[in-house]
């Protein structure tokens, strides 16, 4: 838990060099974040859980004011989505009876590159920004890992989705 927390933190540290050049900025942009994706795993007698997992992002952005409050905005941005899907159950006979448990894990990992394109209005010390994001999958992955008991003896198996 520490490793995560650790690196949320070091995800959210938000790095900005502006540039200024007759009121317009231009600069590097990272953030980050916590991302869950979730799946609809049906089955009886399993238990799912989906935490929460660093995400983050790095890219360029350009601002430039129009009025005194207002601006337009465009982000050049990669940006990185995680993923962890735990599921465990019970092991039956045909009879019914408990042979054992298993335990299966689904990480994935999803890539894109992102354009966000916004409109700022700003209140007093409140800047609110509304616009679109075109965003295109440039990679995904998963990998898989079971793990459990079947009559006392442990099993487990690790499998890649590339």
């Amino acid at each position: 838990m520490k490793k995560l927390l650790k690196a949320t933190i070091i995800l959210t540290i938000l790095i900005a060099f502006n540039l200024n050049t007759f009121g317009q900025q231009f600069g590097i942009k990272a953030s980050g974040g916590l991302s869950k994706i979730t799946n609809s795993i049906k089955t009886i007698n399993a238990i799912p859980t989906t935490p929460f997992v660093p995400s983050g992002q790095v890219g360029l952005f350009y601002s430039r004011p129009l009025k005194r409050k207002s601006s337009i905005g465009a982000e050049f941005l990669f940006s990185q989505i995680e993923g962890k899907d735990k599921l465990e159950f019970d092991l039956t006979d045909t009879n019914g009876n408990k042979v054992g448990f298993s335990s299966d894990i689904l990480y994935r990992h999803i890539s894109y590159l992102s354009i966000p394109v916004y409109y700022g209005y700003t209140f007093k010390w409140l800047t609110i920004n509304g616009g679109i994001q075109v965003s295109y999958a440039l990679a995904s992955s998963g990998r898989e890992e079971n793990s459990g008991m079947l009559n006392e003896a442990e099993v487990y198996r690790e499998s890649s989705n590339r």
